[in-house]
């Protein structure tokens, strides 16, 4: 996928790329609450919510982006400034696999979000 910026925003090349590339996966958010009997911590996952980003597996275990080689894994997913937001340790049912996303950062650009992308392993 190319991404091409201008001015620091997301250009109308960039958006279109999203747009053609997009998918609707099913997203399970991580949860943290306290047990207020107990007062631990419990960890959780929500039902799941159908939503729309760029999803695809990767066929190597690695790969490149300026910034230099991300975190190995099985998928990568890209997103729109705050539109989805996929965190650490939420789960993407896609075709029947579910993937961990385990390292998920955001592209700045002069200092504006230009987008998020995350890596994800089978489990």
């Amino acid at each position: 996928i190319a991404i091409s910026f201008e001015q620091g925003i997301m250009s109308e090349a960039t958006k279109q790329i999203f747009d053609d590339n997009k998918r609707i996966v099913a997203l399970h958010r991580y949860v943290k609450t306290d047990s207020n009997i107990t007062g631990s911590e419990r960890l959780s996952y929500d039902a799941p919510v159908d939503v729309e980003i760029v999803f695809f597996k990767t066929d190597k275990k690695f790969e490149w982006t300026p910034e230099g080689l991300l975190e190995k894994g099985d998928c990568m997913v890209f997103d729109k400034p705050n539109n989805v937001n996929v965190s650490r340790d939420d789960k993407i049912v896609v075709d029947g696999e579910t993937f961990l996303m385990k390292k998920v950062d955001h592209w700045r650009s002069r200092g504006e979000l230009i987008y998020d992308y995350g890596v994800g392993y089978r489990i």
